[in-house]
């Protein structure tokens, strides 16, 4: 379990302390919400059409095999948002991705694109 470590003068969020000893920041929002879709047309139509080669590629730009991005979205985006400091949860994940997997995948496209991650 971890334990949040309040740092005086600086918010709640700045910094956790999980067990491994590893810190990640964490306030950040999503760049784009779940259902912005047409902010980025072209990453909608390759989940779309192309999704089991857009999924490995996004898990290939996260140094992670590509049969992640196949089999493990869910995983992928847990991940990612832990990786970049973003809010939220794994229950929050899982519910993007159930009830709109290929608007959660989007929305995984759109914030890699927006951090440089892809092109």
């Amino acid at each position: 379990m971890a334990r949040v470590q309040t740092i005086e003068g600086r918010d709640p969020y700045a910094e956790v302390e999980i067990q491994s000893g590893q810190r990640q920041n964490y306030g950040e929002d999503w760049n784009s919400g779940l259902f912005d879709c047409f902010s980025d047309i072209s990453s909608c139509l390759r989940v779309a059409c192309c999704g089991c080669i857009y999924g490995p590629y996004l898990a290939t730009k996260l140094d992670e095999h590509c049969c992640v991005g196949c089999c493990a979205q869910l995983p992928l985006r847990s991940v990612f948002r832990v990786k970049q400091g973003i809010r939220g949860s794994i229950c929050s994940d899982c519910c993007s991705f159930m009830w709109c997997g290929g608007c959660s995948v989007c929305q995984l496209a759109r914030e890699m694109k927006h951090r440089q991650i892809i092109k």
